[in-house]
Parts: C-alpha cells; sequence; structure tokens
C-alpha cells in the first residue's frame, strides 16, 4: 500500500508544479523519439544484406569513374567475375548480373505491377543461396522465358500457378514464365520481381560494356585489407590485352555497407544523417533531463521542513528514498509514455521516409529502459550530497546544468543558421547554368510521334524556346569519355587527364546557359572544342585558347573556357568536360560511336510550370496513350540532391526550439524558486534602500556570466563543426561574425526577458509583510 501512498504524493507534487513538469515530459518524450528512430534507421541501414550465408565475407567491386554523378561507379564489363574467379585463390565465388530497380511487368489480366528487375545467370543463384520453388530454370539461357518471385506472382496473378502464363515486360517483350523462384525480400539493396537472362553472351568476353554488377565472396579467414593488397599487385603483372585498364582502380565494399555508401545513388539519406540525428536526440535527453534534475533537486532544497517532519513521525531514509525517487521516475515514465505515443504517431511517415519493416516497440522499448535505468542513477549523488549537506556542491550542479543546457540550445541554434545559409545559397547560388523555369522530357518511347509532341508543345503559350535533336545535360541519354593525353607544352612528367566530353556547341551552350568565359563557341565538324575550367586547372596550361590538344585520336584547337557548370550533387566536384561542337559520331579508342539527341527541352515562362504539366499529362493520356514519357523539372529535380539537408534542417529546427524552450524555462523556474527561497533577502535589501534594478542586477549577473561562457563554447563547437561540414560541398557559404552575435543578442534578450518578468513579481510584494510571514 506504501507505493500507492507515494504515487498519490507524487502526483500532487507533479501537479503542483504541472507547468515545469510538462515541458521537462515534452523535452524529455522528443529527444527519447529522436534517438529511438534514428536508432532503429541506423540498425536498419548496416543490416542490409545480411540475412545470406556467408554475408559479411560479400563484397561488391566499384571503382572511380568520371562519369557517374557521384565519382564512382559500380558498372564494370562481365568479365571481370570471370577473371576474380580464375585468378584469384582468395576468392570462394563471384558472380555478374544487372539490376534495375524498376520495370513494369503487365499479365495476361492487364494488371501492372513495378518490381526490380533482374537479369542474371546461375553464378547469382549460388552466391546468394537462391532456389527455384516451381519450374524449370530455362529462364536462365532461353530468351523469351522469365522467372518470377512468389510476391510478384501474387500480385499479378493473384496465386502462385503461373506456369506457362504470358507476361509483358516494359511493354514491348513477350515472355512466357518457366519458373517461380525465391525472392531476396526487401531488405536489400538489389530487390527483385522478376528474373531473366538477356545479358548479351557477345558480353562475357568483351571489356568495353560497362553493364554489370559484380559481387564477389572471400574465404574465410581471408581480411579484405589481404585480398585488396594482392588485388593491387596482380593488376601490376597485368598486360593492357589481359585487362589491366578494367581492373586498375576498383575497390571492394562489403555488401551490407552498399546500402548507404556514398556512391549509391538509390539511398534516400546520407549515413552520417543518421548518426547526426541519433546524436542529437541524445543531446536533447541530456538537455532535458539535467534540467529536470536540477528542478527536482531544488524543490527537495524547498521541502527540509517536510524532509525533517516526516524523519520525525519515524520515515526511514530508505522510506524517503522511494518517496523521492517514485516522484523522481514518475516523470520520466510520463516520458516516455509520451514518446510511444509520438512514435505511434510519427510512424507511418517514418516508415514512407526510411523504409524500416518490421517491430519498433521492442526496441523503443529497450531504449527507453535504458533511460530509465540512467535517471535513476543520476538522481543517487544528488541524494547523498543533501545528506551530508554539500549545499554549496549541489549550487555548483545547477550552474552547470544551466551551463549545459544554454550550450547545446545555442549550439543548435549556431548550427541551423550556419545550414538554413548553405541550402539558402545552394539553391540561389550560380551553377555555371540555367535551371529555372526549365523541364525536359528526359524519357519517351516509342518516339514515332516525337516531331509531333514537340511541334505541340513548342506552340504553347507558355513555351518560351524549345529545344529538339540535342542531349540532355541535366539528365544526360549518354556520357562518353576519353582522355587528353598531349597537348601543346606537354611536359615528359605531365599525365594524360580523363574528360567527359559533351558532342555540342553553340545552340545547346545558349539554351542551359553555360557562360563563355574566354574566346569562342566551337564549330561543328572542325575539330575545336570549348574546356571548362575545371579541365584547364587540370591540364595546367596558362592562356590555353587557341592551343591544341591530343583527344579521341585526333588534334583539337581549343576555342574557350567555358564556366564549370555543376549538374551533380552538390558535394561531388565538376569534372573536366568538353564541349566538342554539334556532332553525330565520333571515334573513342579506336570504336565509331554514333548517337543522336532525342532530348526534348523546354523553356517555360516565369510561374507556368505547373500548367506545363497538366497540359503534357492531359495531352499524354488523350491522345497518345501508348507513349511512355516522363517530363521532368530540372530545378525540383537539382533540389532533390538536397533532400538530406531540407530533412536535417527540419530536425535541428524543431529540436532547437524544444532546447530553447526547455533551457528558458529551467531558467525562469530555477529564478522563481530563488526568488521564492531569497524572499526575506529582497525585503531586506529593499528596506535599505535597494532599487528594483539593483536586485534585478544580482540575478542577472549570475546568469549573464553562464550564458556569455556558455556562448563562447557553443560557438566555438558550432564553428569548427560547420566548418568541417562546409568542407564536403564545392560551394560553401561564409560563416559570419554577424551570425554568432545576432544569436548571442537574442538569448540574451530571451533570458534578460525570463529572470525580469520573475524578480518583477518578486520585489513588487510588501518588505514588510514578507518579513513578517518568514518569521
Amino acid at each position: 500500500m506504501m507505493i500507492i501512498h507515494y504515487l498519490k504524493i507524487a502526483w500532487r507534487n507533479l501537479w503542483k508544479y504541472k507547468t515545469q513538469s510538462a515541458i521537462c515530459i515534452v523535452g524529455l518524450a522528443v529527444g527519447f523519439v529522436c534517438f529511438a528512430l534514428s536508432a532503429l534507421w541506423i540498425h536498419y541501414e548496416t543490416t542490409y544484406d545480411s540475412s545470406y550465408e556467408g554475408a559479411d565475407r560479400m563484397y561488391l567491386v566499384y571503382k572511380k569513374d568520371i562519369l557517374s554523378k557521384s565519382g564512382y561507379s559500380i558498372g564494370l564489363p562481365y568479365p571481370v567475375s570471370t577473371w576474380l574467379k580464375r585468378d584469384m585463390p582468395d576468392v570462394e565465388a563471384t558472380c555478374a548480373f544487372s539490376w534495375g530497380a524498376k520495370g513494369i511487368l503487365v499479365g495476361e489480366n492487364g494488371r501492372k505491377i513495378e518490381g526490380g528487375d533482374l537479369q542474371a545467370d546461375s553464378c547469382f543463384m549460388n552466391l546468394f543461396g537462391l532456389s527455384v520453388l516451381k519450374g524449370n530454370y530455362d529462364f536462365l539461357s532461353v530468351k523469351d522465358k522469365i522467372a518470377l518471385t512468389e510476391e510478384c506472382a501474387m500480385q499479378l496473378f493473384g496465386s502462385t500457378d503461373v506456369l506457362g502464363r504470358k507476361v509483358k515486360l516494359n511493354e514491348r517483350m513477350e515472355l512466357s514464365v518457366c519458373a517461380v523462384v525465391e525472392g531476396s525480400g526487401e531488405h536489400t539493396s538489389f530487390p527483385f520481381s522478376y528474373w531473366y537472362n538477356h545479358i548479351n553472351p557477345v558480353w562475357h568476353d568483351q571489356c568495353a560494356y560497362n553493364v554489370c554488377m559484380v559481387v564477389i565472396k572471400l574465404r574465410e579467414g581471408v581480411s579484405l585489407e589481404a585480398f585488396q593488397q594482392k588485388f593491387d599487385r596482380y593488376v601490376g603483372r597485368l598486360t593492357e590485352k589481359q585487362g589491366k585498364a578494367v581492373l586498375e582502380g576498383c575497390r571492394f565494399i562489403p555488401l551490407s555497407r552498399y546500402h548507404y555508401a556514398s556512391f549509391n545513388e538509390e539511398r534516400t539519406i546520407r549515413f552520417n544523417y543518421l548518426v547526426l540525428f541519433a546524436g542529437v536526440g541524445l543531446l536533447v535527453i541530456l538537455s532535458s533531463l539535467f534540467n529536470y534534475l536540477m528542478l527536482f533537486v531544488s524543490r527537495m532544497r524547498m521541502r527540509e521542513r517536510e524532509i525533517e517532519l516526516r524523519k520525525a513521525c519515524g520515515s526511514s531514509r530508505m522510506r524517503l528514498f522511494l518517496l523521492f525517487m517514485t516522484e523522481y521516475l514518475l516523470v520520466i515514465v510520463f516520458a516516455g509514455l509520451v514518446g510511444m505515443v509520438l512514435i505511434e504517431l510519427l510512424l507511418p511517415l517514418f516508415r514512407n521516409v526510411s523504409g524500416v519493416t518490421g517491430g519498433v516497440y521492442a526496441s523503443s522499448l529497450a531504449y527507453f529502459m535504458g533511460i530509465l535505468l540512467v535517471s535513476a542513477l543520476c538522481l543517487f549523488p544528488f541524494i547523498r550530497y543533501r545528506e551530508r549537506g554539500y549545499i554549496r556542491r549541489l549550487d555548483v550542479f545547477r550552474k552547470a546544468s544551466v551551463f549545459f543546457q544554454l550550450l547545446v540550445s545555442m549550439l543548435f541554434i549556431c548550427c541551423v543558421s550556419v545550414l538554413l545559409k548553405q541550402v539558402i545559397h545552394l539553391r540561389h547560388a550560380d551553377i555555371g547554368w540555367e535551371r529555372k523555369n526549365l523541364a525536359v522530357f528526359d524519357y519517351m518511347y516509342p518516339q514515332d510521334d516525337f516531331e509531333q509532341i514537340a511541334k505541340r508543345v513548342g506552340q504553347l503559350s507558355y513555351t518560351q524556346v524549345l529545344l529538339k535533336g540535342h542531349l540532355g545535360l541535366f539528365h544526360a541519354q549518354m556520357r562518353m569519355a576519353s582522355s587528353i593525353d598531349d597537348w601543346e607544352g606537354k611536359q615528359d612528367s605531365d599525365a594524360s587527364v580523363n574528360i567527359e566530353f559533351i558532342p555540342e556547341g553553340e545552340t545547346f551552350m545558349r539554351f542551359y546557359g553555360l557562360k563563355l568565359q574566354e574566346g569562342d563557341y566551337p564549330k561543328a565538324g572542325a575539330n575545336e572544342i570549348v574546356l571548362n575550367e575545371s579541365a584547364v586547372r587540370a591540364l595546367g596550361i596558362h592562356k590555353i585558347v587557341g592551343k591544341s590538344v591530343h583527344m579521341t585520336n585526333k588534334w583539337c584547337t581549343v576555342t574557350g573556357i567555358v564556366k564549370d557548370f555543376h549538374t551533380t550533387a552538390p558535394t561531388v566536384p565538376v569534372n573536366p568536360i568538353a564541349l566538342t561542337g554539334e556532332a553525330h559520331e565520333a571515334e573513342i579508342d579506336g570504336i565509331r560511336v554514333v548517337y543522336s539527341g532525342d532530348c526534348l527541352a523546354v523553356r517555360y515562362h516565369e510561374g507556368k510550370g505547373e500548367e506545363l504539366q497538366a497540359y503534357v499529362d492531359r495531352m499524354m493520356a488523350e491522345d497518345y496513350p501508348d507513349v511512355r514519357y516522363r517530363l521532368t523539372d530540372i530545378e525540383e529535380a537539382y533540389d532533390r540532391y538536397l533532400q538530406s539537408e531540407y530533412l536535417l534542417l527540419k530536425l535541428l529546427v524543431f529540436v532547437s526550439v524544444v532546447c530553447m524552450v526547455v533551457s528558458l524555462f529551467g531558467i525562469y523556474s530555477l529564478v522563481t524558486l530563488a526568488c521564492r527561497q531569497r524572499r526575506k533577502e529582497i525585503a531586506v535589501r529593499k528596506i535599505n534602500g535597494a532599487t528594483v534594478s539593483d536586485i534585478l542586477l544580482i540575478f542577472v549577473k549570475e546568469y549573464f556570466l553562464l550564458l556569455t561562457s556558455a556562448a563562447l563554447v557553443a560557438f566555438l563547437i558550432g564553428y569548427i563543426l560547420m566548418k568541417h561540414w562546409l568542407e564536403q560541398y564545392v560551394e560553401q557559404t561564409e560563416i559570419s561574425v554577424w551570425l554568432f552575435f545576432l544569436i548571442y543578442i537574442g538569448m540574451a534578450l530571451v533570458v534578460c526577458l525570463s529572470i525580469g518578468s520573475r524578480v518583477w513579481e518578486a520585489v513588487r510584494q510588501n518588505p514588510a509583510e514578507v518579513i513578517k510571514e518568514m518569521n
């Protein structure tokens, strides 16, 4: 029955200080939710592709690639898999496969589904331990056969009895279902719904087609570091004919880490931001916990008379301890309940953003129990200090707690301000080309009606300029690279420069707003090129305009320099690029490449993007129902590169507000308690002639000293953190001194208002009545 008594007393005290308790509960709950969901997300990300047998020994092969938007590529020739299995004894198994994130499958009943597209041979099945559940293995070798996973068969036909049924792939390939295979599940970087093998047999022996992903499985006991060294020595012994150029620079990443790797273009958020989210949650928890501890200990000091009366009535130290522990932990439990409710409310949104599947409550409960245990342990030292009369130490903790909360609040505000400044800078910075009011048909199939569609779009009143018959810039249909291996003034020690080239000239450059810094546009068929600033820096040639360079097996004259233009994420440096003039074919490394621009780009009038999209959707649905297309607004597409930054900004703004409210209310509550404890002192000072400003100065001086100290530490940490964070961007904003000054002034004003309101209420009381009451 004593526990019921303790709970009643705890509830009465919580209700007595209901505003303070509510702030503490909300702060702890928000911190718990941030930490729990971030930790769940981190665990989910780090366990991708970990369910296969020997998954800890599986590695994906990748290498640097000038044409990739991330700077790295996992696309390799098929023979890489064969060479690694044949020549590296430490490799137990390999497989090369082609995978696409989205493909359209249409059943006989007309039902459509979208799913992962897998093209692989039996090596994939052997490596990942998958099996055929029904049917035969014809899909591995026969061109008109396909295998479906159980999930795909159920979605498409409502049954797994699908052998012999017909399906149409991407509305152009009719295939017969010959098998139902075991799927790889959803918790994988390569989920697939159907499996067929259309890898061209010619690719098995050709190194010119980087169309496959290669996964290897090392033998037990072989470390990645040792294998990488052996691999590098192996590549060093090869000749060009043996594939040295293909294998040179290859690296290996654990398969379970690929999902959150920086070069995985399918990832939704950067992994280091998830770790940051978890850290933010912990800081909010600590800030709220320190605030609650500080208020709880201060209230214990105000209840000295109650404690002595309980002792006089026979209460033991253990019973008093249980009484205070019940009251203390009740707030933590309420915070956990509020946190669980918030998790339930946010769960659909969280699953949609993160892709996390499975239960979350068991892990969340485990995290909460850890917080509960740590919170309980934190109370022990303060109870012992109170029993031994170490009041000064408790005052030190009170000041340290205020200092920590102010530090965390200003650190968050500082980071949010710099982050917001950087996002605004990235959205409005000059990226070397004009992306506003631009929409592109980056996909259209079939193209039988291309000219008619282009004509109708070009006749719209809100179409400003139309570009057709050229390559795309942001969504390039094809990307090409070569190397500049010779140039005027080249020294023997100078290395060749890998360079991306775009076979476009003046029309293309003017439409996209590429800025010519020097010289003139290249003329088609005249062996003239324009280089970007990165290419000029890589070559190291002073006054390069008019000089000749050797690329694509011919000498070209540099006619101009164009400003660097960013078509990749703002964290990826601009590649050396050459614009070679409008052309339709080129010889690259002895191979004749023919290309044609089938991109349709529309420059529309300001604010007409939605109308253009609506018109195109209506026109295609009514007049061209069989044409598959994708109209992309380029500004919106570029902003997707900032998706992680937007998510981080929203979270930090929210937790900054929470931390600031918790900190300021903690100061407000402490000043309130201090005014109650020092009522007699304030009354005596008033009788002796002290003014309101004199009394206010007593309180302000202490808290402004803490505020200034916290600001110095917070700004130093914030500057170091954000300077390091900004280094990942090619375009960076400036961390201005005025930003720190504004944050300090703003916090000082809010703290001053919090202190002033409570002190003003205290000094308005009649000093004679206060002294009479206290005596």
